[in-house]
């Protein structure tokens, strides 16, 4: 009897392995139509392929589908977040569209999830009380004063889709110089060096900034930060690295990809605080590229590399160590960090606001 249940088992466990090995590495049809074929291989060659299955995903569901509404959600439904069944999105780099039977295109999106906040503020004592959670249901914004936590909660949205007045913030510092026209720019007072770019990470970064001044205070603003190089960002972050600053301010919101990585390389310097909104959450897939485009019915771009990081969530990003959600609260935060009162923002030609003027600006954020 136990030779039965032992031969029994290690049946069972062979068709398993036989099982997974098919999924993982499904043979495709030469019978079918050429363009689902190509699909179909596209696919299966997909780094985050295995994730796929894992999902459920069948490629075998599509060879006898038509490229059409059907087809987009069935592959896209694997790549949106799904909190019942645990899922994060699958890869923020990918993208998918389908034109229909109708011929309207039908496109995927990068899915991020966003704290919307309440009016509800009160001190970190008080709302722990209340029954609230730290970074669940209640997040520091010491901005606000004395009562310096705030009442939020956490949501999907699509980029494409239902976030499309996202928040990203801008702070436009007065003064704030661009270097040779480069999309790069610089502001140094006695206590500071700020940087910005509005361009993607790229190589006039690195050529334009070779060495940071010694100061108390290097800020780094990466809102609305771009994709680009992770290469250029990795030498990026190591000129931060190697600055003799007292403390290093990362500025974040809708932060992604290679900007977001370099606010990622930079979290184990002990001197970094981020200010601002959690960042995109595009970094686990990387190098995304073309793989399929066919008769102007299907266009598929799929990472062709993964980047692994278990304090990092796809869609979630990197959580600030401080909230704000317009220029002013940001600014006030600096101001209460750095006691820069040369730091200023500029709304006009004609706004300025100052340390010295901010509280009659209130209403305008």
């Amino acid at each position: 009897m136990k030779k039965f249940i032992l031969s029994l088992f290690f049946v069972i466990f062979a068709l398993f392995n036989v099982c997974g090995e098919d999924l993982l590495h499904p043979v495709i049809r030469d019978d079918i139509d050429e363009d689902v074929k190509k699909i179909e291989l596209a696919l299966v060659d997909y780094v985050f392929y295995p994730e796929m299955v894992e999902r459920g995903f069948d490629v075998h569901q599509l060879d006898n589908m038509k490229i059409d509404g059907e087809m987009f959600e069935y592959i896209e439904s694997f790549f949106r977040p799904n909190d019942e069944k645990g899922w994060l999105p699958l890869d923020n780099h990918h993208y998918l569209g389908i034109k229909d039977e109708n011929g309207k295109w039908l496109t995927g999106s990068s899915y991020h999830k966003r704290v919307l906040f309440s009016k509800e503020y009160g001190t970190k004592d008080e709302l722990l009380k209340k029954g609230y959670v730290e970074n669940e249901t209640m997040f520091y914004y010491p901005s606000n004063g004395e009562k310096d936590w705030r009442v939020g909660k956490w949501s999907w949205f699509g980029w494409r889709g239902e976030w499309n007045i996202n928040r990203a913030t801008e702070c436009n510092f007065e003064g704030i110089k661009e270097i040779k026209a480069d999309h790069l720019y610089v502001l140094e007072t006695k206590k500071s060096y700020v940087i910005r770019y509005d361009a993607g990470v790229d190589k006039y970064i690195n050529e334009n900034i070779t060495s940071i001044p010694k100061k108390d205070y290097l800020i780094i603003d990466l809102l609305r930060g771009k994709g680009g190089s992770v290469n250029e960002a990795l030498k990026f972050v190591e000129t931060i690295k190697k600055s003799k600053v007292k403390k290093i301010i990362v500025l974040i919101d809708s932060t992604g990809s290679a900007s977001e990585d370099i606010a990622r390389l930079l979290k184990d310097d002990k001197r970094v605080i981020y200010i601002g909104e959690n960042t995109n959450g595009v970094v686990k897939g990387i190098a995304p590229r073309q793989v399929v485009y066919e008769k102007n019915k299907i266009s598929l771009k799929l990472s062709s590399k993964y980047f692994s990081d278990q304090s990092y969530s796809e869609g979630i990003g990197f959580i600030p160590d401080i909230w704000a959600l317009n220029a002013l609260d940001i600014m006030k935060n600096l101001w209460r960090i750095t006691e820069d009162y040369e730091l200023k923002i500029k709304l006009s030609p004609t706004q300025i606001i100052d340390h010295d003027n901010y509280q009659k600006y209130n209403k305008l954020f």
